[in-house]
């Protein structure tokens, strides 16, 4: 559906989501430990900040090569979704609450994103449910974080 709407980055991000979920499954059962499964934590400001300049060099270097190379209609949405979504799920892999966070952004740029490029009610409707989502795992993070405490 992605690929047949000129969104590449979006059709691309499916295929690497399902492999860094793998990723996620391991860390979280491989926990911090061999013996222990990996608890929800905090990012550190200095992992915050190479996340956001991650996502930003990436988000410019996919547009680019969206731009140059395909007949992407919105390359530059299309990357910042990409790369916002990468780091969200790996944010995600690592058990950092602060995850959440950036889904629930990329959710809420989703949904007019997606309606706006004629996806459907369908598509709209998915990712009002993953923004909703997103509220549910942040509040359910925090909480474990204090019981943790």
């Amino acid at each position: 559906m992605f690929h047949y709407s000129r969104l590449h980055g979006q059709a691309a991000l499916q295929a690497i989501l399902a492999a860094v979920c793998v990723y996620g499954w391991w860390s979280w059962h491989q926990g911090s430990h061999a013996s222990s499964r990996l608890a929800v934590s905090r990012a550190s400001p200095m992992v915050l900040a190479a996340v956001v300049a991650t996502t930003t060099v990436t988000t410019v270097g996919v547009a680019l090569l969206l731009r140059n190379s395909t007949d992407a209609v919105q390359p530059f949405w299309d990357a910042g979704l990409f790369a916002a979504s990468l780091a969200a799920q790996w944010m995600a892999a690592r058990k950092w609450l602060e995850n959440w966070l950036v889904w629930i952004v990329v959710n809420v740029v989703s949904v007019p994103f997606f309606a706006w490029q004629g996806l459907g009610w369908t598509t709209t409707a998915l990712y009002l449910l993953y923004l909703a989502m997103a509220f549910v795992g942040y509040r359910a993070w925090k909480r474990s974080l204090v019981r943790q405490a």
